[in-house]
């Protein structure tokens, strides 16, 4: 999902709904037993404020705070196992 150039709380509530469609369609316990997992594009913070990223800490917190595991791929891309 690209969620380059969004406003941090667009992205985040755009990210709520794609991970509630998620569990909504994939319940615990279904599934082939491989992880799933979810590329993000948040970009690196050249277009935000003094070029310090917004989109990217606000977004890696948001999911670890809902006990995903993240991992950064690149400065701009986020890699996340889904539940």
């Amino acid at each position: 999902i690209d969620l380059h150039g969004l406003q941090v709380q667009a992205a985040i509530d755009l990210l709520k709904q794609l991970l509630a469609l998620h569990e909504k369609n994939n319940p615990a316990g279904h599934g082939n037993g491989k992880p799933r997992t979810l590329k993000i594009i948040t970009g690196i913070g050249r277009h935000s404020a003094n070029g310090k990223a917004r989109l990217r800490p606000a977004v890696k917190q948001f999911l670890a705070g809902r006990g995903y595991h993240v991992t950064e791929v690149n400065p701009g891309l986020l890699q996340v196992t889904l539940k």
